[in-house]
């Protein structure tokens, strides 16, 4: 529910209808039943404005419990809260009840449950949320600043930082990441939104949000965003060609030695470029399950070399298409220096036929 004003003038979700239950019921049916989707339903927005007493918060949560029995293959996941520090649960006392709320409803349901986006992007702010607080999923709104050496990748590439921080759910979701006309910053391009796609399952972040003004306000189409037709077929053949279980993967950095390849940033080594000038990637992050391996170079700047650590056979894919753009048999040692797009996917195996390591 929201009703801050003038913000949701006109558009307020206000819990005390006489038939709100028949609502969130109907939506949720609607959503699986007639286009297959499964709902995340995020409890309580403008909590301070629309509902402030906690004995009420908690009866709300009830009811969305209730309403979830015999549906639960219909909602991917509950969060109590969007970015509660500023929707009615700031400060000490603020995160307490959110946590208890959270806790009240995961040990009452199958259905997993987030408790909501940390107020920071450092590891104590997540903690602050997350630690021992007994949820299944963290949702994260990564960082949408563009105005460091990164520029526009910088978004794509926050979700490794989770990575770096222990104790966290086992699952994360890129939950309001940049795009199409989102808030504090946004961006278009099809190539750097299937990136952020990519680089979350390559982080370990298995859910990926396509984050725009139209699925937060409804005012347009969808499809009237601007490059919505090829953000659309982009995401769409990234789900050909990602493995669906990438994110359960082993996740590399470009200077992990269990990686497929050696990455240069210019003449030098294990490297990425520090700044706009440089030729090369802004990072490529790889993953690896047995013999298999997944990567990508992200950012890139006039030129990609990458050095095969092991034997391997490759497949370069457009990030866009999925189409095989090169496909090689690699010695450890050998060098292969893609078609220089902005974004490059690869896909193979560690193969003893390409030579001896």
């Amino acid at each position: 529910m929201v009703g801050r004003q003038p913000y949701w003038a006109g558009r307020e979700i206000d819990w005390r209808w006489p038939d709100y239950d028949d609502v969130i019921a109907g939506l949720t049916d609607l959503a699986y039943d007639r286009y297959g989707l499964r709902v995340e339903w995020t409890i309580f927005g403008d909590a301070d404005q629309m509902i402030p007493a906690a004995a009420d918060r908690f009866a709300l949560v009830d009811r969305f419990l209730a309403m979830s029995k015999g549906r639960e293959h219909k909602i991917m996941h509950f969060e109590i809260a969007n970015e509660s520090w500023q929707n009615g649960f700031a400060g000490p006392e603020g995160i307490a009840q959110i946590r208890a709320l959270a806790g009240h409803l995961a040990g009452r349901t199958a259905i997993p449950v987030a408790i909501s986006d940390s107020e920071g992007h450092d590891c104590a702010d997540h903690l602050a949320l997350y630690k021992d607080a007994g949820v299944e999923i963290i949702t994260e709104h990564f960082d949408r600043h563009t105005g460091g050496p990164l520029r526009q990748w910088a978004p794509v590439l926050q979700p490794w930082r989770l990575r770096e921080c222990a104790g966290l759910p086992a699952v994360a979701s890129s939950n309001e990441p940049i795009g199409p006309r989102s808030s504090v910053a946004s961006d278009s391009d099809p190539f750097r939104i299937v990136a952020a796609a990519v680089a979350s399952y390559l982080s370990g972040v298995g859910l990926y949000v396509l984050h725009t003004d139209a699925g937060v306000w409804g005012r347009e189409p969808l499809l009237s965003m601007p490059d919505a037709q090829a953000i659309l077929a982009g995401l769409r053949a990234m789900k050909g060609y990602v493995p669906g279980d990438l994110a359960n993967w082993s996740h590399y950095r470009h200077d992990a030695p269990e990686g497929p390849f050696v990455v240069f940033a210019g003449p030098a080594r294990d490297a990425v470029r520090p700044d706009m000038s440089q030729d090369g990637p802004a990072e490529t992050l790889a993953a690896v399950q047995g013999e298999r391996f997944f990567a990508a170079a992200f950012g890139v700047v006039n030129e990609l070399r990458l050095e095969a650590r092991r034997a391997l056979e490759v497949d370069v894919l457009h990030p866009l298409t999925g189409e095989v753009l090169e496909r090689r048999t690699l010695k450890a040692g050998e060098v292969i220096a893609p078609r220089p797009l902005a974004f490059v996917v690869l896909r193979g195996t560690f193969s003893t036929r390409a030579g001896a390591n």
